[in-house]
């Protein structure tokens, strides 16, 4: 089975947007009860029961997908990551061509902090496990070479 890893942060708030979720799902399940009583008809050709359920369905499907990931969670602790080493929680300024970018390695779903990409990334697997000088890689059929200028962590 695949773990995800995430920073104790990203994890906490991915919690919290599944319970938004399931209260969410909760009121909808409050509006098809409302809309089976609304008339004759309980629930065939009911537009507003139809509309109700279309919605339920869709957040019981968010809810399933953000409660497999958080089964799958595996912590990654600040002391996991090396300054020297490119993993989560490092900052990295590379330079590809004459372009240089600075990004920050984060969770599966990083989610505390903007300009944090995924570890998941294309970028990022290429970066990860680097410890400095040329790292070269594929992204979307075309061959990238980044060279490494600075490691530290942001967190």
């Amino acid at each position: 089975m695949k773990t995800y890893k995430f920073l104790q942060a990203d994890l906490d708030a991915l919690k919290r947007t599944r319970d938004a979720l399931m209260c969410s799902l909760q009121e909808r399940g409050q509006d098809m009860k409302e809309a089976t009583m609304q008339g004759a008809e309980t629930w065939h050709d009911n537009a507003p029961f139809e509309e109700a359920k279309g919605e339920f369905s869709r957040l019981q499907f968010q809810c399933d997908k953000f409660n497999d990931l958080i089964r799958r969670a595996a912590i990654v602790e600040v002391t996991d990551v090396a300054a020297k080493q490119v993993g989560i929680g490092s900052e990295i300024t590379f330079r590809e061509g004459e372009k240089e970018r600075t990004v920050k390695i984060g969770s599966y779903i990083p989610q505390t902090d903007s300009g944090t990409i995924s570890y998941d990334a294309p970028v990022a697997k290429i970066l990860m496990g680097a410890k400095g000088g040329k790292v070269k890689g594929i992204i979307h059929g075309r061959t990238v070479e980044y060279t490494i200028k600075r490691i530290t962590r942001w967190i």
